[in-house]
């Protein structure tokens, strides 16, 4: 549906506003965030004698993991600010552009009726690029606004049947939880409690060598654990935490469900302690330890964009040493003798040498 931009009318500035409803949505496998800025972009074409990017907000606004069914958006993202900026006439002559309706809101039709008019009437009209429309005052007095009337109403019935499918599913699996008995493997079931086993007294040990720095290898020394006690001592379940998930994503944390096995401050140290030997020892591509790692001139001092530091390993064949660039055994490495000679010569010019670089 054509637009009532007409040549008359002043440019006006485009706001880019987005969003999604969970992390999942903004992972490494979807692209919400870079198809909804290519809608943006779309629009900028289509109107281009009459559109223009806001120079007060050149990357718009995005609302990372906020649901527009529940008003969160409002409450707690952008678009509460925007619709106060609006409201204050702070953005006279702009106009915000959606991809969607959805990515505007999903609230019940009345709701989001009110919701589209109060921007509106606050003289920033709403452009949506599928189905293309430009709502503005004109808009909402013809009978195209019926158009949008079905627009919003289907948002909304989407996130209801999704939020009914959800609640479906976690009660499926709550029953399912309940009915077996699954819990962590330092405790049992007995009838509707759960009761300390004797393993737990061998993972609050593990707690306590965890926090003083004993990794893997050492607690399963010490205490005849397998390698995988790291994955139990990660766990908020030793919290006494239940999380209970759906499609991989947590809906719902049920504190004290578990018996807890150590306080909030421990499983913070805990953590500390356990993400400190990651980060020093890193990981092969395969999820093993690397090799032969060694102290060198650099270590904890030099790190990459990732924060890995600069790691000294002696190669499987041959005697040279390298640094690797990045401590997961894989990346190209550089021979250590090199490096170090490379850093330190650039040290002595520079301190013999002082010039100025700009």
């Amino acid at each position: 549906m054509k637009n009532a931009i007409t040549t008359s009318a002043p440019i006006l500035e485009a706001i880019f506003y987005g969003r999604f409803s969970s992390a999942a949505q903004g992972g490494d496998d979807s692209d919400s965030e870079t198809r909804q800025r290519r809608g943006f972009n779309d629009v900028l074409v289509r109107y281009a004698s009459r559109l223009r990017p806001s120079p007060s907000y050149p990357l718009g606004f995005f609302d990372e993991a906020k649901s527009a069914f529940h008003g969160k958006n409002i409450s707690e993202g952008f678009l509460g600010e925007i619709i106060e900026k609006a409201s204050r006439g702070e953005l006279a002559n702009c106009c915000l552009v959606v991809d969607e309706i959805s990515r505007f809101s999903r609230l019940d039709p009345d709701l989001a009726t009110d919701l589209i008019s109060k921007v509106v009437r606050a003289g920033v009209p709403i452009i949506v690029n599928s189905p293309d429309m430009l709502i503005d005052v004109d808009f909402i007095r013809s009978t195209n606004w019926l158009i949008l009337q079905f627009a919003i109403t289907q948002a909304a019935d989407k996130s209801r049947t999704i939020s009914r499918n959800v609640k479906s599913k976690f009660k499926s699996k709550r029953e399912k939880e309940d009915r077996y008995g699954k819990c962590p493997s330092w405790c049992v079931r007995v009838g509707n409690e759960f009761v300390e086993t004797a393993f737990a007294t061998v993972v609050k040990e593990a707690v306590r060598l965890a926090i003083d720095g004993h990794g893997a290898r050492k607690l399963q020394e010490k205490l005849g654990v397998p390698k995988s006690i790291i994955r139990i001592l990660q766990s908020r379940n030793l919290l006494g935490e239940k999380e209970h998930k759906v499609d991989g994503e947590t809906v719902k944390v049920i504190k004290g469900y578990y018996p807890a096995l150590c306080s909030e401050g421990d499983f913070a140290r805990l953590q500390a302690s356990i993400a400190q030997r990651v980060k020093f020892t890193g990981k092969s591509k395969s999820g093993k330890s690397s090799r032969n790692p060694s102290a060198n001139l650099f270590t904890e001092l030099v790190t990459n964009t990732d924060g890995f530091p600069l790691v000294m390993r002696q190669r499987a064949s041959g005697n040279a040493q390298r640094v690797l660039r990045r401590f997961t055994g894989h990346g190209k490495g550089l021979v250590y003798n090199v490096f170090e000679t490379a850093i330190l010569r650039y040290l002595v010019l520079k301190q013999a040498k002082p010039r100025r670089i700009f």
